[in-house]
């Protein structure tokens, strides 16, 4: 895929003005060239709901990407939390219940589709300490 801006450049390759003869020849150059898709998703390892202020919710950062899908499993692999979209994100109770959840480690996965239409999955373990 090409990322970056197109400047047609005009060149004067034969210039042969005595027959009334000019040839020109309009080059395209990429000013800042092929890029790699640099999407990702970057995901917190620990969280404290306390309603503190600080890391109250785990929330991954995106950049890139256009939708995603995230799932939060206990440790017996059980899905107790799910969200849709960019916006979403888990304060520690499990859905549809909302009932809290205690201190220790869970599972993640977030799926995110980026904008050339490529599937990112980012998968760990994250600390919820209340």
């Amino acid at each position: 895929m090409f990322i970056g801006l197109v400047m047609p450049t005009l060149v004067i390759i034969n210039n042969m003005r005595k027959l009334g003869i000019v040839l020109f020849v309009v080059l395209f150059i990429s000013v800042y060239g092929n890029a790699q898709d640099s999407s990702k998703v970057e995901v917190p390892n620990i969280f404290t709901p306390n309603s503190d202020g600080i890391n109250d919710v785990f929330r991954p950062s995106y950049k890139g990407i256009k939708s995603v899908n995230g799932y939060i499993y206990n440790r017996w692999g059980e899905v107790i939390f799910q969200w849709w979209g960019l916006k979403g994100y888990w304060d520690g109770v499990t859905f549809p219940a909302g009932v809290e959840v205690p201190s220790g480690t869970y599972f993640y996965i977030v799926k995110g589709i980026t904008f050339s239409d490529k599937e990112i999955v980012k998968s760990g373990v994250v600390t919820l300490k209340r």
